[in-house]
């Protein structure tokens, strides 16, 4: 027994304690966003979405296959759907702060699981100072909007999938069953947003230059290709058309290449300044992943080797971005994009700590400086953008929220479509206050509205009439919990933290990966 408790040791400390401790702050963190700022309102077009076109189908029985694909501007949203519906069974009501609180749950996995996908290339203490890193990055408030809405699960399972197939297909023998498992979790980040389309191109480009260079040979892998650029062809044949966003488009080339250095460069404040500098600043926060992709392709590692991902999710994040340039130009670091673009910052922070491991023998002084400029800069850039927009923006949608959940409630009570008129933006949840009025004063959807927006006493009727189902139990003390005492998971997560870099620090010293 001896010689097994050190393991047991090590793989309690490194593989469940440290990402234990990563999903726990995060899902604290955004815990603390939803009971401060969070409304039970849903948003915007989240009622056409679930109030006209899902819960009515489900409930009446007429739901079909083709609703749960059926597109959503330019996305179909199968997992969104089938998470949404799931969750109306458990909470019984059309429950908003349930749906933020779940989706914290997809959030926490992702960034558990992305500090596991990269344990090893990092030695010990630089995989625990990673962990810590990526901690802090998804706990800062710069993608409430995500947070807040309740509609914005796509993002997190976008994230989810998108790493689970790379993670799979970059090491995986074509036409394996592992490597099937891995075509379906592309699939799946398609049917979640429609850049998961992007997810199946980077698989392919990582799987060809792994062809090019030798590591993948023969027919098998030839057909695996194959296969894998037909379903990135059929993604993208499958994509919905919609002219609804196309004012959102750049009018020029300056314009897409400006939103593009914009979001490579972030968080470094936005601001009018010579292309030149621009170019500079992306690429300052790109370096680590850009020596690291050169030196992957000179070295040509085996497939087992976790470079292959880096270099993979890292061009997985360049097709996002050069995407986002173009359909969002006018505003690309909008909050709803910002935890996808921190997968920048997260994939160039485990590069940093890989150089420093492999050059602290021979070029110890340059390494931890041009470690720690780099992160003097990122640190600073989050710690400014969290401050100067964040926080305020956070302020001025809680109160919005709180605004359009009283006007909401009053023309539920009066039926007066005046309380729904001429409101400041946000002052109520959907942009057109008759179309709203109109989805609102359908029996079976004003008999899902939380107790919040209809009253207790009329949820309760609703319920005695079978229009609405069973309400309260575990899962709503459980919500009510997450509310009040979710935020004690950050301290506890940190203490976690410190207790697996305690062992760490009674152990032999760490190594550097080979």
């Amino acid at each position: 027994m001896r010689p097994f408790l050190p393991r047991l040791g090590n793989l309690t400390s490194s593989w469940i304690i440290v990402p234990l401790a990563c999903a726990l702050v995060v899902i604290g963190a955004k815990c603390w966003m939803i009971a401060r700022y969070g409304t039970p309102t849903p948003f915007w077009d989240q009622w056409d979405a679930e109030g006209v076109n899902l819960y009515p189908k489900y409930l009446g029985g007429t739901l079909q296959f083709p609703d749960l694909i059926a597109p959503h501007n330019e996305h179909r949203i199968l997992v969104t759907r089938l998470w949404s519906l799931l969750l109306l069974d458990l909470g019984g009501y059309w429950d908003s702060i349930l749906q933020m609180l779940a989706n914290t749950l997809l959030l926490g996995s992702f960034v558990a699981l992305l500090v596991v996908a990269f344990r090893p290339i990092l030695d010990r203490l630089a995989w625990t100072a990673f962990a810590l890193f990526a901690s802090a990055i998804f706990a800062l408030p710069f993608g409430w909007q995500s947070t807040l809405s309740s509609f914005h699960s796509q993002w997190y399972f976008l994230l989810l999938f998108s790493l689970g197939g790379l993670l799979v297909i970059v090491d995986a023998a074509a036409l394996t069953p592992r490597w099937w498992l891995a075509v379906l979790l592309l699939i799946l980040s398609y049917f979640s947003m429609a850049g998961g389309v992007l997810t199946a191109a980077a698989a392919f480009a990582v799987a060809a230059l792994q062809f090019i260079v030798g590591r993948r040979s023969g027919l098998r892998e030839l057909l695996a290709l194959a296969i894998l650029a037909s379903v990135t062809v059929a993604m993208v044949l499958a994509i919905p058309a919609t002219a609804a966003h196309a004012a959102y488009k750049p009018s020029s080339f300056g314009q897409y290449f400006q939103a593009l250095l914009e979001i490579l460069s972030w968080p470094a404040p936005p601001g009018r300044q010579p292309a030149i500098i621009d170019l500079l600043r992306a690429a300052l926060m790109n370096a680590p992943v850009l020596l690291v992709g050169i030196q992957v392709i000179r070295q040509r590692p085996p497939l087992a080797d976790r470079r292959w991902l880096l270099l993979a999710f890292a061009g997985w994040a360049a097709l996002q971005a050069a995407t986002i340039a173009y359909a969002r130009s006018a505003s690309p670091i909008a909050s709803r994009y910002l935890d996808l673009f921190s997968i920048f910052l997260l994939l160039n922070g485990v590069c940093v700590f890989y150089l420093v491991g492999v050059y602290k023998a021979t070029r110890q002084r340059l390494a931890v400086g041009a470690m720690a400029l780099w992160f003097v800069v990122v640190l600073l850039g989050v710690t400014t953008h969290t401050l100067r927009y964040s926080i305020p923006q956070m302020a001025t949608i809680g109160v919005a929220g709180r605004a359009a959940a009283e006007n909401l409630r009053a023309y539920l009570d009066t039926n007066d479509i005046r309380v729904l008129e001429n409101k400041p933006p946000f002052y109520i949840p959907y942009p057109d206050a008759n179309r709203l009025a109109t989805i609102v004063s359908q029996p079976v959807i004003r008999a899902l509205l939380p107790p919040e927006l209809v009253g207790e006493a009329s949820a309760a009727r609703a319920q005695q009439r079978g229009l609405a189902r069973f309400t309260g139990g575990p899962i709503e003390a459980l919500k009510n919990f997450a509310l009040r005492w979710g935020a004690l998971l950050i301290p506890i997560g940190l203490t976690l933290f410190f207790a697996s870099l305690t062992m760490q620090l009674r152990r032999e010293p760490a190594t550097a990966p080979a």
